[in-house]
């Protein structure tokens, strides 16, 4: 299996500035850094609604063509309710974990979909899976436009950013409990 997949360029820099202008209009909430998790970013949930739907659908349409291609997980048909947009500024950064579900849910997150939709330089904040013993950098999530697909269960980071602002949509597709 494949464990990740990378496609560069899905939006254009013009159609990341319509995302994040479309996005800021349907912020239901932001529960900022997590402290006890070590997690430092400012993070906001957005609520899915046909018109980030429709600018959405290349980051929806990839992740199940490429589920179908290389992970060949069983995904529920329906768009996520929910997803989150992380801003990361100078010094903030996310440490390990995986977005996995908890045991007692009904349903299992198996996809998490990453979109970088920065708009401005930044240097660090590179986002980095441990695998085996090793840490695996994905460089080309550090191109505004790129779209990073992985299984749920595998732990990733973000190292902390040096310099700008990193910002990143994180979308997840959920399916029936693992078997």
């Amino acid at each position: 299996m494949l464990f990740r997949s990378v496609t560069k360029d899905v939006y254009t820099s013009e159609q990341i500035i319509q995302i994040n202008k479309t996005v800021s209009n349907y912020i239901n909430t932001g529960y900022g850094d997590r402290p006890a998790t070590g997690k430092i970013v400012k993070t906001d949930i957005i609520d899915f609604s046909p018109e980030l739907q429709s600018l959405l659908e290349p980051v929806i349409r990839a992740t199940k063509k490429q589920n179908e291609e290389y992970f060949g997980f069983n995904l529920f048909d329906r768009v996520p309710y929910t997803f989150n947009v992380n801003t990361y500024e100078q010094g903030y950064e996310y440490p390990f974990h995986c977005d996995a579900t908890k045991p007692t849910a009904k349903n299992d997150i198996k996809i998490t979909a990453v979109l970088n939709i920065s708009t401005e330089q930044n240097s660090g904040g590179d986002f980095e899976f441990f695998l085996d013993g090793q840490y695996v950098r994905v460089k080309e999530l550090a191109v505004p436009g790129s779209l990073l697909l992985f299984p749920s269960v595998i732990f990733h980071r973000v190292t902390p950013v040096e310099r700008g602002v990193r910002k990143t949509l994180s979308i997840w597709f959920d399916g029936p409990n693992w078997k």
